[in-house]
């Protein structure tokens, strides 16, 4: 497989975008109101097609869409590394993550690129005014959204990454692909415990309604809690017991989703597009 960096779409001016978008389970989604709304800012109509699939049906179907030109992909948990096997060409931070989670389909090839870890920190940093610098992070989870966010969490120079997941399989090869000396491993039973200065949750247990086996000791009145998952107008499972366990703050995924989108849609079409009507809008119904 050849590597590339991304490079602009030949698509200057457009009135219409197409987008496919997979996951196993999709009920639970804003992706595609998100896009709605980005599009709609620059007065483009999208039309969006989902695709629940199971894991033998994803390669068919998305391989089916190589002649279907600019209709470009969205992929969701749990396809994100499945889907970084069918891509022609990768930008260096998807090759790095070995996950995408958008792919841009122009004239039958397929350019596969990762906007977890930048519209994650792009969250982080201008929306929360938070930063990871010489801070001690714990990452729950080892999947592709750990891996789509990784190489982003260390450029921002944190003091500490240590992941912690269930699988040792996946440990093991999160410390092959990532030999970085200020990243360790460990399971939910070795977790230290005594607070960290963020926390951040890249699992889909939130989404599933599943409690995670944390500690409280693992907070202190300074930790922020970060959650990947979402909803509009309550906490997720992850967000009640962080702040039932005393955290500073507890943030979750809207943010990423909203600025990954536009993340993707620079990708796509190269498209420039405000996050903070976007963001406005979720605030204004969280409200109401």
């Amino acid at each position: 497989m050849v590597y590339t960096q991304k490079s602009p779409s030949t698509v200057s001016s457009i009135q219409e975008f197409k987008l496919a978008y997979f996951g196993r389970v999709l009920s639970h989604s804003r992706l595609g109101e998100v896009y709605k709304l980005c599009c709609h800012s620059q007065g483009i109509d999208l039309k969006l097609r989902q695709f629940e699939v199971e894991p033998k049906e994803l390669k068919a179907k998305m391989l089916n869409l190589k002649s279907q030109s600019g209709t470009h992909i969205c992929i969701t948990v749990p396809y994100k590394v499945q889907a970084f096997e069918l891509c022609d060409f990768l930008t260096e931070r998807a090759r790095q993550a070995g996950s995408v989670n958008i792919i841009r389909n122009q004239q039958g090839v397929f350019y596969g690129d990762n906007s977890d870890g930048e519209g994650f920190i792009r969250d982080v940093k201008s929306n929360n005014r938070l930063s990871f610098r010489n801070k001690k992070l714990l990452v729950l989870g080892a999947g592709g959204v750990l891996r789509g966010m990784l190489m982003e969490l260390i450029d921002q120079c944190p003091k500490s990454i240590l992941i912690c997941n269930r699988s040792q399989e996946r440990l093991q090869k999160i410390k092959r692909d990532f030999p970085f000396d200020l990243i360790s491993t460990c399971t939910y039973k070795n977790i230290p415990q005594e607070p960290f200065d963020f926390i951040i949750n890249a699992t889909s247990a939130s989404i599933q309604g599943h409690h995670l086996p944390l500690n409280p000791a693992i907070i202190g009145p300074e930790t922020h809690c970060l959650e990947s998952a979402y909803k509009i107008a309550e906490h997720t499972i992850f967000q009640k017991w962080a702040f039932a366990s005393g955290a500073k703050s507890s943030i979750n995924g809207l943010g990423m989703l909203v600025e990954q989108a536009v993340v993707a849609l620079d990708f796509f079409s190269n498209l420039s597009i405000n996050s903070s009507p976007i963001l406005k809008h979720y605030e204004r119904q969280k409200s109401n």
